[in-house]
């Protein structure tokens, strides 16, 4: 999870647009490096290429689940052309951490808030990885979306298609509040992930 200024939100959009239209893997994998670095030095600043700061970055490590990795086998062996397509996040009031037969988010406080990757954000792979981010939105009509700890990669809109993977952000959950005029939020999140498939002989 990554957070910018709110005034930052127009180049965002022009990045992730950017991004889906040029498949430029090179700029996803500089945004990931940016945000490690963030994560390692966060008193010191971390510019992105196009000049956005990161103001913060929070990291958790996700579980591939039994019915994600099924999905790409059924992909790979052309049995299914289902291909992951939306980030789904929520806020859970427990922290409960993910396991390999997951097919749902923890949703007691809020969500699911659907992210389809076409609209908002990129799904891109190189090798045998698999990136996958979005940006969240920014209108403040649902307060429940001021904190998002959970995420997944899923293969279409809802919790009963094929979940790719969980993140849980309980402990190290961002947070964010409303301008003072009531508007916006005072901080852009971006989710993003890698999976990366390492095949076994």
């Amino acid at each position: 999870m990554v957070a910018f200024k709110e005034k930052d939100l127009p180049s965002l959009q022009a990045m992730m647009k950017h991004i889906r239209e040029t498949h430029d893997v090179d700029m996803i994998e500089s945004f990931n490096q940016k945000c490690e670095q963030k994560l390692k030095l966060s008193d010191e600043p971390a510019i992105l290429d196009n000049g956005i700061e990161i103001q913060r970055v929070e990291k958790t490590d996700d579980l591939v689940t039994d019915l994600g990795l099924q999905q790409c086998i059924n992909i790979i062996l052309g049995t299914s052309a289902s291909r992951f397509s939306h980030i789904l996040a929520s806020r859970n009031s427990a922290n409960v951490p993910p396991t390999v037969s997951d097919t749902a988010l923890g949703i007691s406080s809020g969500g699911p808030y659907v992210f389809p990757l076409a609209t908002y954000g990129w799904i891109e792979s190189k090798g045998m990885k698999m990136f996958f981010a979005t940006i969240v939105p920014q209108s403040p009509a649902s307060p429940t979306m001021s904190i998002i700890n959970e995420m997944a990669v899923y293969n279409g809109s809802s919790m009963g298609n094929a979940m790719l993977n969980h993140e849980v952000f309980f402990n190290n959950q961002l947070t964010r509040t409303i301008t003072q005029d009531l508007q916006v939020y005072a901080n852009v999140f971006i989710l993003s992930c890698i999976v990366e498939l390492c095949p076994v002989a």
